[in-house]
């Protein structure tokens, strides 16, 4: 025969007549291409892949089990023969990948001619992904066998749209499912990222088929998002992205819809978005001449910084709320068919109760939080009820474990969304009430993250029970303390609530308004404003207004006071006061202005409520460095010294360090005058020598001395006009006698704050005198020895009593004093702070 050059045309026609005739033969002729392949030149590699072309339809029927039959006897069925089959087929597979990957410059033809036939046999699709899953894995990810990989990966859900993108987002599923601690850090992750890099690549051009698949897909992007290293963070947002892209083509969706899509999509754009999404910013729009560069979105690019950069192992949950928000929006508008809707919605809460209420530390705290998201959308009572039994489980072993402290957060979470999405089921109203002593409970916990969600479940419980005129019948406060089960908490903080509800809730929350972090102070003023709205509206039912705040409110005003300096009208109008008495905000803060606002705050004829007016006062100015606030309390302290100089002088002693800063320090004139009409007016009351421990308490029921004492006979209680008032009508200059001030120091007694501290127990609400006993430096030495958590402790030991024990000890150095006063607080565990302390164990302070 005379064979021309140009014979491909006939080879090719032997190739196919040959695969269709001895179909035998098919796993060994490829296996011998694919080997010779990488031995040809380039004419003959292109050759070569038409060659393999028509034979590889034949691995259909290997995928599905068939055995050839041999000369040796072998037939369909064998098992020897069988599983030598399923060799061949591995091998060829994965000679296919390998030569896919090192021969780039054939990588599109190889696609279409290879990848594109086997991605059309469903049985084979199984082994085919597992092999270039391992492939990108042993690699790792960023690597050219990783990237090809998923590259080959859009041409098999080409093929087969139907089959790919499910077994791609299910194998994701179950490997963020695997309850694996830190799993950032187990082997797993790899598989993981390998896994997501191979999403990102189908999610453009809808090859996910996102409408059959959202609801599992929104799943995995839950479980995953803000994790691992730059590069696999970027791809979780740009699947997003895309996913919501490849809806808006959707021709079927109508124009609202699109709208709705739309403004979803720019604002996963965003760069406040991509921030949550622990991404950096990549868009770069510069004009020049009418022509803008964008860089490209860091999902693309596979540099040193992207891959190697520092890994994250967790996102905060009120970011994660965020993004979730985004897929309920998405879940709730995309279908564009009522029906289509439904079941996504149904699919996405089954994926969340299956996992919601078993711990593991990934997936848990980011189920309750999405369960929320959807809860406050379709509020199940069940589902609230078992969240709330899910919290208490998890608190039972709320150790320093960073897990724990974030399954706790997302569950304050989840019960923040369930309640604010709750409708009136009589049953739920006292439900809400035991959870407002749960979020009271959190509160204490001395955790800046735990106390801001804490305080948004308080504020969200008085606003429902609010809106459910729960608190309509015996006012805000009363309703609450019926409900509660103990007094625990009290005793522990040795803060009565049945002593002054607005007192002890503010003494218990006044934590909260310290400089940092910021977002607990301002979830700490948004809960004090909601309580004294929900105070003014609820009254008790035996309340008359009078001309001043009422005392079922002054607690929470005395707190918020410093932060609305600038509209004091305007608080003191929350709590219900006339107009005619709000005319407080056209003064130019001098001392007039002071006096009005103390008027309108309180009648001096009561001695308790100027008690605790300036306990709360002295705690604040220990929290806050805000000049305008500042001036505020010192002026507000400074009036109340001239009419009450006995009640000022129980927190003097703590006073003292921040008046001197302040005359040393400060450029603030009317500072400066505040302050000096402190020392001026303290020290002619002042006694000439310091008393000795005489018994200065009272018996119970009787009220207490300690007043006089302090005050060197300027009388007990509200006390009467100050010789410096009667004198000078008020402060006088600056400076002139801050020296002789600075010298009385020593004439007031160093037992100061254990009098506050004895004195506020009388009224049940020692607990708010904690924050100025960090000022006395013998008591500084007994918190510090007993550990900085020792007040906040949840048992029921009387604090009061177990510092005091053991500031004797350190300060007398004597076994004796402290034997006795440590069986002083065994005794006096179980008695109430009302009761009278023994007069032997002060005596030993």
């Amino acid at each position: 025969l005379c064979i021309p050059g140009n014979s491909q045309g006939f080879i090719l026609s032997i190739s196919h007549h040959l695969a269709a005739s001895e179909k035998n033969l098919t796993l060994e002729f490829l296996i011998e291409c694919v080997l010779g392949f990488s031995k040809s030149s380039k004419e003959q590699k292109l050759f070569c892949l038409e060659y393999m072309t028509p034979w590889l339809a034949n691995l259909a029927m290997f995928a599905a089990g068939y055995v050839p039959q041999s000369d040796h006897g072998f037939g369909v069925g064998d098992e020897e023969s069988a599983e030598v089959v399923a060799q061949k087929l591995k091998s060829l597979m994965k000679l296919l990948i390998e030569m896919t990957i090192q021969h780039v410059e054939l990588f599109h033809l190889v696609q279409s001619r290879v990848w594109r036939i086997i991605g059309a046999i469903d049985d084979l699709l199984p082994l085919v992904l597992e092999l270039l899953v391992q492939s990108a894995v042993d690699n790792g990810i960023g690597s050219q066998h990783a990237e090809i990989a998923a590259n080959t990966i859009i041409t098999l859900a080409q093929a087969n749209s139907d089959l790919v993108p499910g077994k791609i987002i299910f194998r994701l599923i179950r490997c963020l499912e695997a309850d694996a601690p830190n799993l950032v850090e187990q082997p797993i992750w790899q598989e993981v990222t390998v896994l997501i890099r191979m999403l990102l690549m189908i999610s453009f051009n809808n090859l996910l088929d996102v409408r059959h698949f959202l609801p599992e897909l929104c799943y995995a992007l839950t479980l995953s998002v803000g994790l691992g290293k730059p590069l696999v963070r970027a791809s979780v947002h740009a699947i997003c992205v895309n996913m919501v892209h490849s809806l808006c083509t959707q021709s079927s969706l109508g124009q609202p819809t699109q709208e709705v899509l739309r403004a979803i999509l720019d604002n996963l754009s965003s760069d406040q978005m991509m921030r949550l999404f622990n991404v950096s910013a990549y868009r770069i729009a510069v004009d020049r001449g009418r022509r803008a560069t964008v860089q490209s979105h860091p999902a693309l690019i596979i540099s040193g910084d992207n891959i190697a950069g520092e890994a994250s192992s967790s996102i905060a949950p009120w970011n994660l709320r965020s993004i979730v928000v985004e897929f309920s929006k998405i879940l709730s508008t995309g279908a564009g068919d009522p029906d289509l809707g439904s079941d996504w919605k149904s699919r996405w809460m089954s994926l969340l109760f299956e996992n919601a209420f078993d711990f593991t530390d990934l997936v848990q705290p980011r189920v309750l939080v999405a369960l929320g998201v959807m809860a406050k959308q379709e509020p199940s009572p069940s589902a609230f009820v078992e969240t709330i039994e899910c919290l208490h489980n998890l608190l039972r072993l709320l150790d320093d474990d960073n897990n724990l402290s974030v399954a706790v957060i997302s569950a304050i979470i989840c019960l923040i969304d369930m309640i604010e999405g709750l409708e009136y089921i009589e049953e739920m109203v006292d439900v809400l009430k035991s959870v407002f002593w749960i979020g009271l409970n959190l509160i204490v916990i001395e955790e800046p993250a735990i106390f801001t969600v804490a305080a948004g479940l308080v504020e969200s419980t008085i606003k429902t029970l609010d809106k459910f005129d729960a608190f309509k019948e015996l006012g805000f406060g009363e309703t609450l303390l019926e409900a509660r089960e103990n007094t625990e908490m009290d005793k522990a903080t040795s803060i009565w609530f049945s002593a002054d509800f607005s007192f002890a809730f503010t003494g218990l929350v006044l934590k909260g308004l310290s400089r940092s972090p910021a977002m607990m102070r301002t979830a700490t003023q948004s809960l004090l404003r909601t309580a004294l709205i929900a105070a003014r509206r609820n009254p008790a039912p035996d309340f008359v207004p009078m001309n001043y705040v009422p005392d079922h409110c002054l607690g929470y005003v005395m707190a918020l006071l410093p932060s609305h300096a600038d509209n004091v009208a305007g608080l003191f109008k929350r709590a219900g006061l006339p107009e005619y008495l709000l005319n407080l905000d056209s003064e130019d803060a001098e001392d007039g202005w002071y006096r009005l606002v103390l008027d309108v705050l309180t009648p001096f004829a009561d001695p308790n409520r100027p008690l605790l007016m300036v306990t709360v006062l002295v705690a604040l100015l220990e929290m806050n460095e805000v000049d305008a606030e500042v001036s505020i309390l010192y002026g507000l302290l400074g009036e109340i010294t001239l009419d009450s100089p006995s009640i000022v002088s129980y927190v003097y002693e703590t006073l003292l360090p921040r008046m001197n800063l302040v005359l040393t320090t400060s450029q603030a004139p009317a500072l400066i005058r505040q302050v000096h009409t402190i020392y001026q007016t303290m020290m002619a009351c002042a006694p000439q020598s310091a008393p000795t421990a005489p018994n200065f308490l009272s018996t119970p029921g009787r009220r207490s001395s300690m007043g006089s004492v302090a005050s060197g006979g300027s009388g007990s209680g509200g006390g009467g006009a100050t010789p410096q008032r009667q004198a000078n009508g008020g402060s006088s200059g600056s400076g002139g006698g801050s020296a002789a001030a600075a010298a009385g120091v020593g004439s007031f007694p160093l037992y100061s704050n254990y009098l506050l501290v004895a004195r506020l127990s009388e009224v049940g609400l020692a607990g708010l005198a904690w924050s100025h006993l960090f000022g006395n430096p013998v008591i500084s030495a007994a918190i510090n020895h007993k550990g900085e958590h020792v007040l906040c402790s949840l048992d029921s030991r009387n604090i009061l009593v177990d510092l005091a024990a053991d500031a004797c000890r350190r300060l007398l150095r004597s076994p004796a004093a402290a034997s006795m006063a440590l069986g002083e607080c065994a005794v006096r565990a179980a008695v109430p702070p009302t009761s009278k302390i023994d007069e032997e164990l002060l005596l030993l302070l």
